[in-house]
């Protein structure tokens, strides 16, 4: 992820949340994703998942569970009515929010995403599996 030209050096293991500080006030932004760019006021903000990360709260929203091979990134802007899921392999957010935040893999791992601040996310290095996690993920979700 790049945020605002300079590299987080942080990977995203599972997700990343980019909203207003104060959960109770609206996000806006602008998403660019499949050449396409669409301006969001939104009630929770904006999530991505990688794959491994599609099994936790992104699912848990009403998104698809992704194979672990799988190198989009799946996103979602959350308290949009009809709102449907998308996948791409490069997103770019700019923040319309005056005190925005974002967060990765949960809340310890924040930074300030304020007015025409710009998030880049791309895909990242796959994950090196050891084991045999696929069969535990599908008996887990029911998928065999």
């Amino acid at each position: 992820m790049i945020l605002n030209n300079k590299k987080i050096h942080k990977p995203v293991l599972n997700e990343v949340l980019a909203a207003h500080e104060n959960p109770a006030a609206s996000t806006r932004y602008r998403l660019e994703a499949n050449n396409k760019t669409i301006d969001y006021k939104t009630t929770y903000g904006f999530f991505a998942c990688t794959a491994a990360g599609s099994t936790a709260a992104m699912y848990n929203i009403g998104g698809f569970l992704m194979p672990l091979g799988s190198s989009k990134i799946q996103y979602f802007s959350r308290g949009v009515k009809n709102e449907k899921f998308g996948f791409a392999d490069e997103i770019k957010i700019t923040s319309l929010t005056r005190r925005g935040k974002i967060f990765i893999d949960g809340p310890h791992l924040k930074y300030d995403f304020t007015l025409l601040d710009s998030l880049l996310i791309k895909k990242g290095i796959p994950l090196n599996i050891i084991g045999d996690i696929e069969s535990k993920r599908n008996k887990n979700y029911n998928l065999e």
